[in-house]
């Protein structure tokens, strides 16, 4: 029977972030204060604009 072939450290280390991630997020994110009202204006000014004709249906 062979050995399964050991995984390379990143890739257990990826694995790892995931399941961290996974479990601990969302018990973060409930511990934390809400987030301000104002959105980040990342978001908007990284938004392309939308081309006329995807709003305007041919």
């Amino acid at each position: 029977q062979p050995l399964p072939l050991p995984p390379s450290s990143t890739d257990e280390f990826v694995l790892l972030y995931y399941i961290f991630c996974y479990l601990f997020f969302p018990v973060i994110i409930r511990q934390l204060p809400p987030p301000p009202i104002t959105p980040p204006p990342i978001i908007i000014r990284e938004r392309p604009p939308i081309p006329p004709s995807f709003t305007t249906p041919q």
